[in-house]
């Protein structure tokens, strides 16, 4: 976990220095709020409950400085480090790791995987509507096959629509790769009109007539794949 860590922790305090008390106000601090949370994810932990108790009971934790808060607390702290801290992190590290070029699909252009994902939200958050007893968000991602990183992404209401969140994104020159679910002849014509490409999954139940099968020429060193 400190190896994991290490790049992060000179932007983390840079970003702590600049909210003035904060470690002398705060028992949860931004420091030992983000690393809590970094350690959830990276051993999916699934609750704050579950992280508050993994704090009191691991001998590592405790030896790696990490804070025994209360799960109210780490209510408060969602609520008063604004989104904007997380986001220069997040840009920062991704401006300063060697990150991935895998030159076989550099060769064929930009490739993005597009695909959404639904997860619970509060039940006090009216606006994330997904059904009568439960409230959700739905996170629409685009992620790079070239580099291997997430590029884009934006978050609605569970119910929001999959395809208009992938119209909203689309850009020119790009290859999308999608699941059944994007499937609908004016996304295609959208997607084409964008000058952009797509690779689909269709449904098993579509009529469809061969007009053309044209050559596909693809790089040399493809062959072995």
């Amino acid at each position: 976990f400190e190896t994991i860590i290490q790049p992060l922790l000179p932007l983390l305090n840079e970003e702590a220095l600049r909210l003035k008390g904060d470690a002398q106000t705060y028992k949860l601090s931004l420091h030992y709020f983000i690393l809590s949370l970094v350690y959830a994810v990276i051993n999916q932990v699934r609750s704050i409950r579950v992280l508050v108790t993994h704090i009191k009971t691991n001998p590592d934790l405790k030896k790696l400085g990490f804070i025994l808060a209360s799960p109210s607390m780490y209510s408060e702290a969602f609520s008063r480090y604004k989104p904007e801290i997380f986001q220069r992190i997040f840009m920062r590290l991704l401006e300063r790791i060697e990150i991935k070029d895998i030159p076989e699909i550099r060769e064929l252009g930009r490739f993005m995987l597009f695909d959404c994902s639904i997860f619970p939200a509060f039940k006090d958050l009216l606006w994330a509507t997904y059904t009568s007893t439960h409230q959700s968000l739905k996170m629409h991602l685009a992620y790079e096959l070239n580099r291997m990183i997430p590029v884009q992404f934006i978050s609605t209401d569970g119910k929001a629509s999959d395809r208009e969140a992938l119209l909203a994104l689309l850009e020119t020159g790009v290859t999308y790769i999608l699941d059944r679910g994007y499937v609908a002849f004016d996304i295609f014509q959208k997607i084409t009109t964008h000058h952009a490409f797509f690779i689909m999954r269709i449904r098993c139940n579509m009529n469809a007539t061969v007009e053309k099968i044209l050559t596909v020429n693809i790089p040399e060193e493809w062959n072995r794949f």
